[in-house]
């Protein structure tokens, strides 16, 4: 999930990855399956991840702290 391995560490029984620059929690293994933007929502909001409710659909804001814009590997 994050580009640097010192920038990341296990959460939420091993379910979730917290990103230590941030300070977001992105969950590991996020569902494939398609949906409307509604569901997504819906669906992220039922998500009980490591024991965890309240989960939100991310933003782009959020989405766009994932992207290395480095180059570096």
């Amino acid at each position: 999930v994050c580009s640097k391995i010192e920038r990341k560490s296990w959460a939420f029984n091993n379910e979730a990855v917290s990103d230590r620059e941030t300070g977001l929690v992105w969950e590991l293994s996020p569902s494939a399956i398609r949906m409307n933007w509604s569901d997504s929502v819906s669906t992220c909001w039922q998500e009980n991840i490591g024991g965890r409710g309240g989960w939100h659909l991310a933003t782009i804001e959020e989405l766009s702290t994932l992207v290395d814009r480095t180059g570096s590997p």
